[in-house]
């Protein structure tokens, strides 16, 4: 993709990532377009998920059951300091990935959901390609320009 025009005329960028985007410090662009529900629905299709029992819940950092627990899906954990800044660590048990090991061993084209997650949305777009319900939710992000965000 490539912009063109008078790069003087833009006042401002963004900088679009993985950040939380709403009160949840979970939430994030794919979250919020509901992409990571179709995502979370394909990873709990695959056969070692079948295997394993995991249902959709397991690939989601917010309840219980694949979240790491000793971070509570958040990758890393904060040390409040009485009377300095809080310092975040990220979390020794799942390393900032997240969620649990036997949850990251389950994979959709050689790629685990950390590492999903992990990819731009152009990557994805590309990576999901198959993928109909899941390309369609991410293109708004692609047509807006945030495709290597």
């Amino acid at each position: 993709m490539q912009l063109k025009g008078d790069f003087k005329l833009i006042t401002g960028l963004e900088f679009v990532n993985q950040s939380p985007i709403g009160k949840s410090s979970r939430s994030n662009p794919v979250t919020y377009v509901k992409a990571y529900d179709s995502m979370r629905k394909l990873m709990s299709e695959q056969p070692l998920s079948r295997i394993r029992g995991f249902e959709t819940r397991h690939f989601s950092f917010n309840t219980d059951g694949g979240r790491c627990e000793a971070c509570q899906g958040e990758g890393s954990q904060t040390v409040e300091m009485q009377f300095l800044a809080d310092v975040h660590l990220i979390c020794e048990d799942c390393k900032g990935k997240r969620f649990k090991e036997e949850v990251l061993d389950v994979q959709y084209h050689d790629k685990n959901i950390f590492e999903i997650l992990e990819m731009s949305i152009e990557e994805g777009a590309t990576f999901f390609k198959g993928e109909k319900d899941i390309v369609r939710k991410i293109a708004a992000f692609n047509r807006c320009g945030f495709g290597l965000c």
